[in-house]
């Protein structure tokens, strides 16, 4: 959303697919159009909305409802106000599905997306979300001004993206509708795009119930260009939908092109479902085009199936990218490696990790050190502390997994190599385990309440490498972010060999990125 007037004109950008029955109602963020403003519309401009938020303009409407710019009255802090349409609050799908966007928005903290902070009703019976006002460009529009990106410029975007779907999914929200114009590009004058992700107006929140769904079988909605092949043929979507969607959206920025496009619905829908894309350019980096390709496989078990997946693929690319000549990465400018991860209250261990962690810089930064001063890129060097926990999880655990996944000598392809080759060998030099204890651990690493219990019961102790993965794996799971730390910790002592292994390393950071926000 820009400050500037009425939005930038999403005009002949993809149209979304509406639900069947709702054709007035599209995807609200990704549907902004130019418009001539109702007077209703206008007439919340200089009101103040519960007691805090100031109208101070109309930044756009939608199918769904209106944006305006909105200052908070005592932090003087600007945020978007989204109010549903007033006549839209007795269609009961409708009010859920922006109920749901709150909730979506409101569970997902993490700096890729923007957060929502306020939910309520107006006194006319509209309701209204606050979330953070974005001020940029889409990558939509970006892509006008630039196709195709350079490979540096799409492989960090993505991964910003990549690194918000890892908090969704892991939050059990699937976004459904991932396309360029929910995609907010922002300067910071880092030389590198920061990103944000919007609406999750039809996100799917995975809330464990047996109520009735929101969607029914065989409704189709999202953008059809950017759309799983399962989603544009009405199928039961999950996370690797999103995921797919990150392929096409690279192949956008890396070709310029999109592989189904057309003003016939019907034809990109069956494109999707049947035409297998086109290859990217060769002179495309081959371990990228082969993650593309494998992201856009029609059949939803032969795409890497987790954001964690994607990003690690995606941070080995980066890092051998990086040492090519002429890599933007490798000219940019020095980044500092000094720390503050020290609780002010545990001296001796202020002493040892400062020793680690803040010694000064004489060699170029590795590719982890240069990412960590990227716009929105998370690399877990944490600190838990407070209240009455009172830990100081080192951050050279979290920087030896990081490290190791990223190592130029050590890059993984999509097809396996040495990194798969480090994860079997760590996984065949752990011992095996009888089937009945298999189980119990699997069901533990799932979060399952009654499984974590039986493994809390064992003396800590008397525990197995196996055991504290799988309860690290687990409390993460159930937002227990700072136990699943000590878990993973734990485990790494008893085995160091998991520390090659990129799965847990995806696990690990999901952890510290709960950890840190939470």
């Amino acid at each position: 959303m820009s400050d500037e007037g009425a939005p930038e004109s999403l005009h002949g950008a993809p149209a979304s697919v509406p639900d069947s029955g709702e054709a007035a109602i599209e995807s609200f963020r990704g549907s902004l159009t130019s418009f001539d403003s109702e007077p209703d519309a206008q007439l919340l401009i200089g009101s103040i909305v519960a007691e805090r938020y100031r109208i101070k303009k109309l930044l756009g409407e939608g199918g769904m409802g209106t944006v305006y710019l909105a200052e908070h009255v005592h932090m003087k802090k600007p945020f978007a106000v989204k109010v549903l349409h007033r006549d839209l609050t007795v269609i009961s799908e409708v009010v859920a599905r922006f109920e749901r966007e709150a909730v979506a928005a409101g569970l997902i903290d993490h700096p890729n997306v923007a957060k929502a902070t306020d939910f309520g009703r107006l006194v006319d019976g509209s309701f209204f979300l606050v979330l953070e006002y974005v001020e940029g460009q889409s990558l939509s529009r970006a892509l006008e001004l630039q196709r195709p990106f350079p490979q540096e410029r799409a492989l960090i975007v993505a991964r910003q993206i990549v690194d918000a779907l890892c908090a969704a999914h892991n939050a059990g929200i699937v976004h459904r509708d991932l396309k360029p114009d929910n995609v907010m590009l922002i300067d910071r004058g880092t030389g590198f795009d920061s990103v944000k992700v919007l609406d999750f107006g039809i996100a799917k929140l995975d809330t464990g119930s047996a109520g009735p769904a929101l969607t029914q079988l065989g409704t189709v909605f999202g953008t059809p260009q950017y759309m799983a092949p399962e989603q544009a043929a009405g199928q039961p979507v999950d996370r690797r939908a999103d995921l797919y969607t990150v392929g096409m959206m690279l192949y956008e920025m890396l070709s310029g092109t999109l592989p189904f496009d057309g003003d016939e619905i019907g034809a990109v829908l069956a494109k999707q479902i049947t035409v297998v894309p086109d290859p990217l350019p060769e002179h495309i980096d081959p371990q990228l085009r082969a993650l593309v390709a494998r992201q856009l496989e029609k059949n939803a078990d032969d795409r890497l199936q987790t954001a964690e997946e994607v990003l690690a693929e995606i941070d080995s690319i980066l890092a051998r990218v990086m040492l090519e000549p002429g890599s933007a990465l490798a000219a940019a400018p020095p980044l500092s490696a000094s720390f503050s991860l020290i609780p002010p209250s545990n001296v001796a261990a202020q002493t040892s990790a400062q020793t680690v962690l803040n010694h000064p810089v004489d060699r170029p930064l590795t590719f982890v050190e240069r990412v960590r001063g990227m716009p929105g890129v998370r690399v877990p060097f944490v600190v838990l502390g407070g209240g009455g926990l009172g830990l100081l999880f080192l951050g050279a655990f979290l920087a030896s997994l990081v490290f190791l996944a990223v190592r130029p000598s050590g890059a993984s392809t999509v097809g396996g190599s040495a990194d798969t080759d480090a994860d079997a060998g760590a996984a065949s030099a752990t011992p095996a385990v009888a089937p009945d204890v298999k189980a119990l651990l699997a069901s533990a690493s799932t979060g399952d309440a009654a499984a974590i219990k039986r493994l809390e019961q064992r003396p800590a102790e008397q525990r197995s490498a196996q055991e504290w993965l799988a309860l690290g794996q687990g409390y993460t799971a159930t937002n227990r972010a700072k136990q699943g730390l000590e878990a993973y910790d734990q485990a790494l002592k008893l085995d160091s060999k998991l520390a090659k292994n990129r799965s847990i390393l995806g696990h690990v950071r999901a952890a510290a990125n709960h950890a840190e926000t939470g």
